[in-house]
């Protein structure tokens, strides 16, 4: 979504063939009962990984997002 609220309209293969929504929305449901404080939810290790970067080091974390995002307006993306 863009900061207008509308429809980003890109979508690459790791959104395109993500977790379906009614298992996500398992999963949530089912820490939200659980009291989670935390509701990570995520299949691939990449997710996962950025996950547990933002708790090591989120210095690096948004060093690296702010770097795809520069790479994404270069090319026109974003």
């Amino acid at each position: 979504m863009r900061a207008d609220g509308e429809a980003f309209g890109i979508m690459d293969d790791q959104i395109e063939n993500g977790m379906d929504a009614d298992r996500c929305a398992q999963e949530v449901v089912a820490k939200l009962r659980a009291k989670q404080r935390e509701i990570p939810v995520g299949e691939s290790a990449m997710e996962m990984g950025l996950l547990e970067l933002k708790r090591s080091d989120p210095e690096a974390l948004f060093d690296m997002l702010e770097g795809m995002t520069a790479n994404l307006r270069a090319q026109g993306v974003y």
